[in-house]
């Protein structure tokens, strides 16, 4: 009987062993499944946070990234952004970004240069855009088709030289400004801006 006991006991041991093991085993799948999705949560697919100008290109030039995080700073541009596609363009910190395209009368370019077709749609949220300078249209941005939002953002000190729209300029799509500013030096460039918003 004592030795019946003590194979039960052994067993019962056994077992809650057993089950103990499992219920770590549980316990720490559910944690890294918990992980996983926190993680996705923090950096969904498809985003890329940058913090230099280089790997602002890089990431625009991607089309597996459909959102752009750009960390706060000043991004020097050599040449102007041309973006073909659709994306997303934001600052972590809206105010705290800045894309200055440095351009003269004799190293002229825009800061962005947008066309994306009939059916792109690009976002620009929290970005200040400056330092654009064009002998046509469009010093600041350019659109030439697709669906642009502009949020929160400014536009300051874009030239453009013989045509008009210093800062923004539409030549196709849709144009949304919300919480914005744009601000020129001349008053025939705000109409130009105006008068291309107007006509689309």
């Amino acid at each position: 009987a004592a030795a019946s006991a003590f194979a039960l006991a052994a067993a019962t041991f056994a077992l809650s062993a057993a089950t103990l093991a499992a219920a770590f085993a549980a316990a720490a799948a559910l944690a890294a499944a918990v992980a996983a999705v926190s993680a996705a949560a923090a950096d969904p697919p498809g985003t890329a946070v940058v913090s230099n100008t280089v790997a602002l290109t890089s990431a625009l030039a991607n089309t597996a990234v459909g959102r752009i995080v750009l960390a706060p700073g000043t991004y020097i541009l050599s040449a102007e952004l041309s973006i073909t596609r659709s994306v997303v363009l934001e600052a972590a910190v809206a105010g705290s970004v800045v894309l200055n395209a440095q351009a003269s009368s004799s190293s002229p370019r825009r800061v962005l240069n947008i066309n994306l077709g009939t059916s792109g749609v690009v976002q620009v949220i929290g970005l200040i855009i400056t330092g654009g300078y064009t002998f046509t249209v469009g010093g600041g941005v350019f659109v030439q088709g697709g669906t642009v939002t502009f949020s929160s953002c400014t536009i300051t000190s874009n030239t453009a030289d013989n045509e008009g729209g210093g800062g923004v300029y539409v030549g196709g799509g849709t144009v949304a400004i919300s919480s914005s500013t744009i601000m020129e030096t001349q008053l025939q460039l705000v109409e130009a801006v105006l008068k291309s918003m107007v006509a689309r």
